[in-house]
């Protein structure tokens, strides 16, 4: 029997206690007029899949004014770093380097006069951990791409296997977007780096072309064709021949664009 009341008083402990624990992650919110579930997890920043399933509603719809939903809180963990005041040093550029609020930044350190600062001065730095989290993913993210981003630039080559000559297209004040390039007549034209065939067309002044789509947002443009050897979505392989040069035209004009602006090819391409 002692066992059993033993029992039964440790059971009426752990539920209370975990009640207590859970009444803690939640607060009441009373649907008004209008509500919707979008609305209301844009209201307290959270997502509508987290307040279904805190409140079992299997229907979205069966919102009604009136009715109390359970909308889950997640304390924020503050982290304090400690910040040695560097010579040229201001409030503002350390909030910014940081990236926190000036006013915090005073009211965590008790400053009233955002000049009494000097060098050596020891500042506490706090912000949430989930601030901290998104800023060090972020820096992850960046470091990575500056630190891999050799490995998808292109590696572009000429487009034309034999070349006569070459020069900028730009003249009479025109701004130059490109090369125009002059090889033998009949000759195959080859994709200058490997990548997809993102669109074929046809252009006054430019005559037939395809756009080649290469890692890293580079494209290559290669106008001017009597011939096109491809198709729209085509995988190519550097050096794969796109097209022929035409027996009275024998020039090629030949651009390399990124991320939506002109390159110089010259600077692409290597020395003949």
């Amino acid at each position: 029997m002692k066992i059993l009341n033993h029992y039964i008083i440790t059971l009426l402990f752990i539920i209370l206690t975990f009640q207590n624990l859970y009444s803690r992650d939640f607060k009441i919110y009373k649907v008004k007029r209008g509500d919707n579930l979008t609305k209301i997890s844009k209201k307290f920043g959270i997502s509508t899949t987290s307040i279904s399933k805190y409140n079992k509603l299997r229907n979205f719809n069966k919102l009604y004014v009136g009715k109390k939903l359970k909308i889950p809180t997640y304390q924020k963990k503050n982290i304090t770093k400690r910040y040695k005041v560097k010579y040229g040093d201001t409030l503002y550029s350390i909030a910014r380097k940081h990236k926190i609020s000036v006013s915090s930044l005073k009211r965590t350190n008790n400053i009233r006069n955002v000049n009494s600062i000097c060098k050596g001065k020891i500042l506490k730095i706090s912000y949430s951990e989930k601030n901290n989290n998104k800023r060090t993913n972020r820096n992850k993210k960046l470091h990575y791409r500056k630190k891999n981003s050799h490995i998808s630039k292109p590696n572009f080559n000429w487009p034309i296997k034999y070349v006569k000559k070459f020069r900028r297209d730009g003249k009479d004040g025109v701004k130059a977007i490109g090369i125009i390039i002059t090889g033998k007549t009949g000759s195959p034209i080859l994709s200058s780096e490997s990548g997809v065939v993102k669109k074929i067309g046809h252009m006054r002044g430019f005559g037939k072309y395809i756009i080649v789509k290469h890692n890293n947002r580079y494209i290559s443009v290669y106008s001017k064709l009597t011939k096109i050897n491809v198709t729209t979505g085509e995988k190519l392989r550097r050096g794969k021949c796109i097209g022929f040069l035409g027996k009275k035209n024998n020039q090629i004009h030949f651009q390399i664009g990124h991320a939506g602006k002109n390159k110089n090819p010259l600077k692409f391409l290597p020395s003949i």
